[in-house]
Parts: C-alpha cells; structure tokens; sequence
C-alpha cells in the first residue's frame, strides 16, 4: 500500500514535466481560434488527400465537411495533386529495380469571409520502393499503400502549418 502512495507523486511530476515541455500526443492539432468548421474543397485528384484532410480534423473535434459546411466555416482548397512516378535504379538485367513516387498538392486556406489566410503554397513527399516484375499485382499494392501513407503525411503538414501561421501571427487568425 505505502509503495503505491510512493508513485503517485513521481507520476504526477512526470505528467507535469511532460506538459511543461510542450510534449503532446501525436495527431493532435492546434487550429486557429475561431476554426471549428471547415469546408475542404478539392478537384477530382484531390479527393482522397481531402478524405485524410476530414479525418484528422474530426479527430481534433473540428466538424469538417467536404462540401459546404455553412457561412462560418472556413475554407480549405486542394487546388492540385500530382503524382510522378519515376525509375530510380535498374538491375543487372536492365530492368526497373526501383522506383520513386513523388506527390505534390497546392493548397490554401480562406476564412469564413472567403479572405485567403495562407497564400497557395506547395507540400510534396516523395517515397521508393522496389520493383519486382514477377510480382506486379504486390508492388501495385505496395505502391497504393504508399501513395495513402504519403497524403496522410501531406494532411498533417497542412495542418500543421495551419497551426503554426496562428502561432507565429500570435492570434488566432493564422498569416500567410
């Protein structure tokens, strides 16, 4: 009984240093004041960076929508996607052993009066994987798998600097 009182202390300690650091759970977003509904608008290639977009705002608590959520919402537009698809390395036999993907979106960020907020900007990831001509339908996968893992990492850097333009304006209107 007397170690279990003995740990309470050190544990609330922990949690206190943790938090004084500025430590905080992965995933989680700091979003302007006054941004707890936003419209994502994207084209036809941005559809599925704008599904990862909804996602991780609804996680955070900010109703997101991917149509028209209303004159208060703010505005999030996927103004491009691209992909490019390119050979890194080839093998003994003069095949294709490796290939790289880049994915590159355009976007920017309007307040509920339609004003731009942050001016387009463009983020990019690029991955690699190898290319095995035996097992197509695997590597069509892996790539597939990628190209999700590549927008979810986009997502968050758009959010992320969603977050930062509010701190470094140092209100709670994010600059460009």
């Amino acid at each position: 009984m007397m170690h279990r009182l003995s740990r309470t202390p050190c544990l609330i300690a922990l949690l206190v240093l943790l938090s004084a650091c500025g430590w905080h759970l992965r995933g989680s977003i700091n979003l302007p004041a006054g941004m707890e509904a936003v419209s994502i608008h994207a084209d036809r290639t941005g559809q599925e960076l704008a599904q990862e977009l909804r996602q991780a705002l609804i996680a955070s608590g900010v109703e997101a929508s991917l149509d028209d959520a209303g004159a208060k919402a703010w505005h999030l537009d996927i103004l491009s996607e691209t992909q490019q698809r390119r050979e890194i390395s080839i093998s003994r036999e003069v095949r294709t052993a490796e290939f790289g993907i880049t994915l590159t979106v355009q976007w920017q960020l309007r307040n509920a009066d339609g004003d731009i907020v942050i001016a387009p900007e463009s983020l990019s990831s690029q991955s690699v994987y190898r290319h095995d001509a035996d097992n197509l339908a695997g590597k069509k996968r892996e790539e597939t798998r990628l190209l999700t893992d590549m927008r979810r990492y986009l997502a968050g850097q758009i959010l992320r600097r969603v977050g930062y333009a509010q701190q470094s304006a140092g209100t709670g209107t994010p600059k460009p």
